[in-house]
């Protein structure tokens, strides 16, 4: 069956429910690769206690064979402040960590809200408990402050 620009064209989705079908200017059926997934959150606080150590501020429990995308995060501090978002591996209880990616707060910037929507991270493989974190720790160990955090991620 060809399909006409400008006709409507219906089809019924995995639900059941009469879905309207998209056509480009070639009549070629426009698919969308964006699946529905579950969004998972959290916020949390944490005080800095030097200028070493990360502190957690928000953590997502994931399972495996999922995969994880679309990253919202914020970090809030009045101190000056290195965050990381963090996916860690249980790996058989050996935690492997790796940074997705990374930002700073300092003077005057006193929250910072992104979206990483590169990478995905697909947890087939994986082994045990498998995290994600949003973890900040002070940069100067003179300015210890609390630190606020909130990380979400979509779960397909």
């Amino acid at each position: 069956m060809a399909l006409k620009k400008g006709a409507f064209h219906t089809a019924k989705n995995t639900s059941g429910d009469p879905t309207l079908l998209c056509v480009n200017d070639d009549g070629e059926l426009l698919v969308s690769s964006d699946s529905p997934g579950t969004c998972k959150h959290d916020r949390g606080t944490a005080t800095t206690t030097d200028a070493v150590t990360f502190e957690d501020t928000a953590t997502i429990t994931g399972a495996l064979t999922k995969v994880y995308d679309n990253f919202e995060f914020s970090g809030s501090s009045t101190v000056e402040v290195l965050w990381k978002i963090c996916y860690i591996d249980d790996a058989g209880g050996t935690p492997v960590e790796t940074i997705l990616a990374d930002f700073i707060t300092g003077p005057g910037q006193y929250t910072v809200c992104c979206n990483l929507d590169c990478p995905a991270v697909d947890t087939t493989g994986g082994t045990g408990t498998q995290e994600f974190k949003l973890k900040g720790r002070s940069i100067d160990a003179s300015c210890l402050g609390d630190i606020f955090g909130y990380l979400a991620v979509k779960e397909r």
